[in-house]
């Protein structure tokens, strides 16, 4: 299981995976190309069909403008140790923007993550993201219905697994606070 990365702070952690779309540059010698999150759905997927790398890195990579810079026959195609470094520098990208639930350390991400949500640069983040939320009563018992869709203004089917993490970090956070301060 993959452990959040170290060296990125969690107050910046929580920030890269609460954005709408994470994206980060890659470094040289890639300049100009980009490594933008990926659903988990595109891994698994891949994974069916055998070695899912060439996929992960076509989907992931982009321009500056944010379109795929290379398809899968493209990177097929790359001169092996081209095609090592390329792959190793996008999945160290991916690894800190894009992780995914079925390969990670759930709790300690959530852990690392809730202590980002609490850092005072992440207010707004923090608090659009923990009422994003509808209030349903059934017998007069109150259930909370996740809508993180309403902030990262996608359908939830199309929300990044980090982008969940983000939210639940956000919302345990937002519920601790509710109940501290309603005592």
């Amino acid at each position: 299981m993959l452990l959040p990365p170290e060296g990125v702070a969690p107050a910046r952690l929580f920030r890269i995976l609460s954005s709408p779309q994470p994206v980060e540059a890659l470094p040289a010698p890639f300049s100009g190309l980009h490594v933008r999150a990926i659903p988990s759905g595109v891994v698994v997927g891949a994974a069916d069909r055998g070695d899912p790398t060439p996929i992960i890195l076509s989907t992931a990579i982009v321009d500056a403008e944010g379109r795929q810079a290379l398809t899968t026959d493209e990177v097929l195609d790359l001169p092996l140790p081209d095609y090592d470094a390329l792959a190793r520098a996008t999945l160290a990208v991916l690894k800190r923007i894009s992780p995914w639930r079925h390969v990670i350390d759930m709790t300690k991400w959530n852990d690392v993550l809730c202590k980002g949500v609490r850092e005072l640069e992440n207010l707004h983040a923090y608090h659009m993201l923990g009422i994003s939320h509808d209030v349903a009563t059934f017998d007069r018992v109150y259930r909370f219905i996740p809508r993180p869709d309403r902030y990262y203004g996608r359908p939830l089917v199309a929300l990044l697994d980090g982008q969940w993490l983000a939210y639940r970090a956000a919302r345990a956070v937002y519920e601790e606070n509710v109940k501290a301060n309603s005592k």
